[in-house]
């Protein structure tokens, strides 16, 4: 057997055993945490190649040096606690919106604000006659904040510091849309995890929320225990969240599906609650839920429930962790 396809199995082989100690609660491996490691396996290809036809003892050497040493600091990083530092990184991403470097919002119906880097405001007042509303976030490169209440429909208090923030709003024959999207400036990567785009979104608690988050490197914080909420949706790449659930109205349905993430969701523990997980290499933990099948989740009395949650997870490499509070 070739040397180099001997240290590639032998990888891959504890990258697996990990995996398995993961999933089985025998540890606690934050795989977020060495996405920013991607490097090392380029490093670890490197000198398979370039070591690749010499037999010497050095050259062996060198590549269990190298491989030990990949092994141990993806095995150390992971081992820490979820890396906030990573996800307060901003991207720029642009898979949800198209950056022309316009400034034109005339492509929606209602009114409209752009603003540029600073610190802004939003406002939509608040109609007795809105018994739905919609609110759509768009954009990456920053940290999504939703836990307190407005008199107003919706407010948002944002800083605005590698692109901009476009609001608008949409009148709707049941309710109104909310449009609250960030577009990072073109080419625009910040490292430093104190700056960046952030918004502080606040909701009226009378209507009843359907929420649509696509984003791209992002963090939230969304406490949504004292809201009516019909449906949420995220879909997000490199993401960091925290989702917190109240009681539902009716039926709520919570579809989150995400790249390579942490994505931590609390639900009310007197709350009807089913998991369908499909989460690939992702590690989970399902606190106080009983395994109806490989993929399917329940708490005790689901079935009988008049008011239910559906929690819908999709991921590719993430943590996900359902607790009942």
């Amino acid at each position: 057997m070739k040397r180099d396809r001997l240290f590639t199995g032998l990888f891959l082989l504890g990258i697996g055993i990990l995996f398995l100690l993961d999933n089985f609660n025998v540890i606690n491996f934050h795989w977020g945490n060495i996405i920013r490691l991607w490097p090392l396996f380029l490093i670890l290809s490197g000198v398979n190649m370039v070591f690749s036809h010499q037999n010497s003892g050095s050259a062996t050497a060198v590549k269990v040096a190298v491989f030990i040493a990949v092994f141990a600091l993806v095995v150390y990083r992971g081992a820490m606690p979820a890396d906030s530092h990573f996800w307060n990184n901003h991207f720029n991403n642009n898979a949800f919106f198209n950056d022309d470097s316009s400034d034109d919002d005339d492509d929606h119906e209602g009114k409209g604000v752009t603003k540029l880097e600073g610190n802004s405001t939003y406002q939509e007042p608040y109609s007795p006659q809105v018994k739905v509303a919609t609110l759509n976030i768009r954009g990456g490169g920053a940290t999504y904040i939703l836990q307190d209440t407005t008199a107003e429909l919706f407010s948002a208090a944002t800083h605005e510091l590698s692109g901009k923030f476009v609001f608008n709003t949409l009148a709707t024959d049941s309710g109104k849309t909310i449009n609250f999207n960030t577009r990072s400036s073109r080419h625009s990567i910040n490292w430093d995890s104190d700056k960046g785009n952030k918004a502080t979104i606040k909701l009226n608690t009378n209507p009843e929320w359907n929420i649509d988050v696509a984003s791209g490197a992002s963090k939230m914080n969304l406490d949504l225990s004292k809201f009516k909420i019909r449906n949420l949706h995220v879909k997000g790449g490199a993401t960091s969240m925290d989702v917190k659930l109240g009681e539902p109205v009716n039926n709520m349905l919570v579809d989150i599906s995400t790249g390579v993430s942490e994505v931590n969701i609390s639900v009310p523990k007197d709350a009807a609650c089913h998991i369908n997980s499909k989460t690939g290499l992702s590690s989970k933990n399902f606190d106080g839920f009983e395994s109806k099948s490989d993929s399917q989740y329940e708490t005790a009395g689901f079935a009988a429930a008049p008011k239910k949650i559906y929690l819908n997870l999709k991921g590719g490499i993430s943590d996900f962790s359902v607790k009942r509070y």
